[in-house]
This record gives C-alpha cells, structure tokens and sequence, in this order.
C-alpha cells in the first residue's frame, strides 16, 4: 500500500507485463538498457509501486523484448563465457537477463543460471541469493524461493522485505503461525512498513483470531499515508469485525471464505491493487481490483495467473471438505465490469 523508497527495477511484487513495458516505451531501449549496468540486485518494491510506475494503455498489444536488446544480452552472455571469474559481469549478466524475463519468461531461466554461476563460484552473494529468491518467487516455486530466501537471512538477518516475502510465501501456504512470525520479524526490522503491517492482520486472521487481527490492521491504519489507504484498511477491520456464523456454518462457508481470502491478499500481483472482496453468496466472491490491466496481461503471463489463482481455491477446498463448485469474478473497481471470471 505504501510506496517504498526509490529502487531499481524488479522482482515478485512487480507486476510482471508492465514493468519493463513502460520503460520501453517512455525512454526507448537504450535508456533500458543503461540501468543493466548498476551492481546492486534487483529489489522488492512496496505494495503500490507497481502501480506507480504507470501502466501500459488500454488495449495496448503485449510488449515483448526489442532486437536490440535481445542483441545486447546475446553479446553480453558471449562476452561472461570467456571471463567466468568476473562475478560483477555476471550479475550484470543477471540483471539483463532478470528485466528481460518479465515480459519472455525463458529469460527468467537464463538469469537463473547466470545467478547460480555466481553462487558457486560466492556461496554467500546476498545479491545472487536475493535474485534467485526473486526467480523462483515470479515462477511461484515457493520451496525454492524459501531456500533462498532462508539462505540470504543468514546473511542478512534483518532485511525487512525479505522477511516479508517469507512471510507472502507462509501464508500463501497457509502456514499462518509462520507467517506470523515473518511478518513480526519484518516489522522489527521496519516497524513502519505497512505490507508487512497489513499482512499480519491478515494472518492472524486466518489463524482464527479475531481479536488479534483487529488490533492488527488498527496499527496498519496509522501506518497508512493517504485517505484511499485508510478507507481500504477500514473496510479490513469491518469485515473481520462482522459477527461470525454458527460454528457448522463455519466450518461450511466461514473458515473457506477466509482461506480463499488469503489467496488474494496475499498474492504479489492482486495484493497491491485489491479494492475489496465480495461475496456474493457462499461460493461466488468478487475480486474488486484497481488499475488492473486484464486484457493487456500477455497470454502466458495470463495463464500462469489463472493457474495459480485455480490452485489456491482448489487447496482451500480441499482443505475445509468442500466439493461444490467456487466462483471467481475479478472486476474493474472504477467501471464496474467484470474482467475474468475463474471457476475451480
């Protein structure tokens, strides 16, 4: 919710299609290419960032990767295969490839690589563990970006965003008591940071308590910087607030709902431009999001969405014993349409 400070480009909370999309098109290749030859790894922006960087027009066609760019990481690999002790050209390597990934995922594969050859040569690179932790987290391989993640920890014990994502992957999981305890440790380290703040509402009230979670997203309120902010938490806080059903009830529908819940909260796309969650009736919730780019989504990245939206409803039902069908509608916060609609 919180734009975070000024960063380089990146990683798993960007959205995806547009990151790179727009510098593309505002500044032209060469201005993309020109941020390759920074050191520093890429970096995890604040809920909103994304957002804040722009967004591609409506009904603007997908943007892939330029020929000359594509040229300047081809030359840039042969130039690294004869020079594999030069662990700052690599990462610069890493990084191209890293940016490059976000609109051609088999980049993403290339930059992993690059970053491993790093890792064995410095088993202990932040820069290399935090991209890799990145990687794995955008291709939703949640075991291995917690290896990483875990890894880079030992290092830097108390980097808040990395404790953060953690905590993302906790409760994407629905681990709630970990992700509890990530959440807090990011918050130690950054008491200031609303994400995490936020997040840790939400997981308490996955782990079934009320009170917590409300004494939670209170604080998360004073955090937030703007009216629009404020009025989002507000309506949190209402609806955890909200009298629960009878416990068969819950244990039908109640429980269900806030597991599916956390699907969205807590995912690196939806999160950052979640209005509101509606439901409808006890298996058709409504995904209110804002500036969401639904139909400029390139088809893989589209389906790699719808996938992994299937496979944390589907684990939520398996979870709470429910068979029936369960509906999702995402819809546009400012007209009201609804964009995609997922059922599992």
């Amino acid at each position: 919710m919180r734009a975070a400070p000024r960063r380089r480009l990146t990683p798993a909370q960007y959205a995806p299609w547009f990151v790179l999309a727009v510098v593309l098109i505002g500044g032209g290749s060469a201005v993309w290419l020109g941020t390759f030859m920074a050191k520093e790894p890429p970096r995890v922006p604040g809920r909103r960032a994304a957002g804040q960087q722009g967004q591609l027009p409506a009904g603007h066609p997908p943007v892939t990767v330029s020929d000359d760019v594509r040229a300047a990481i081809g030359r840039k690999a042969e130039e690294m295969a004869a020079k594999p002790t030069d662990i700052d050209g690599w990462k610069q390597l890493g990084l191209m490839q890293y940016q490059a990934g976000q609109l051609e995922p088999q980049y993403l594969a290339d930059a992993a690589k690059t970053y491993q050859h790093v890792l064995d040569q410095q088993p202990k690179d932040a820069e290399a563990l935090r991209a890799l932790g990145d990687i794995a987290y955008i291709r939703e391989d949640r075991q291995q970006a917690q290896q990483y993640y875990q890894r880079l920890l030992e290092i830097r014990p108390n980097d808040p965003q990395v404790h953060y994502l953690l905590g993302n992957i906790h409760l994407l999981a629905h681990r709630s008591a970990e992700a509890i305890q990530s959440y807090q440790a990011a918050l130690a380290a950054d008491p200031t940071l609303l994400d995490a703040q936020v997040n840790l509402g939400v997981a308490y009230r996955a782990s079934g308590d009320t009170t917590k979670a409300l004494e939670e997203l209170r604080k998360a309120r004073g955090l937030a910087g703007d009216d629009a902010t404020r009025e989002q938490v507000d309506e949190m806080i209402a609806r955890v607030s909200q009298p629960q059903p009878a416990p068969r009830a819950a244990a039908a529908a109640g429980d269900l709902k806030g597991d599916v819940e956390s699907v969205f909260r807590s995912h690196p796309i939806v999160g950052s431009k979640l209005e509101r969650l509606d439901w409808t009736d006890e298996r058709t919730v409504r995904v209110v999001v804002r500036d969401f780019p639904m139909d400029t989504i390139p088809e893989f990245a589209r389906e790699k969405f719808t996938d992994h939206i299937k496979t944390g409803v589907r684990e939520s039902k398996t979870r709470h014993a429910v068979t029936d069908p369960v509906k999702v509608e995402f819809v546009d916060a400012a007209s009201g349409s609804v964009m995609e609609t997922i059922t599992e």
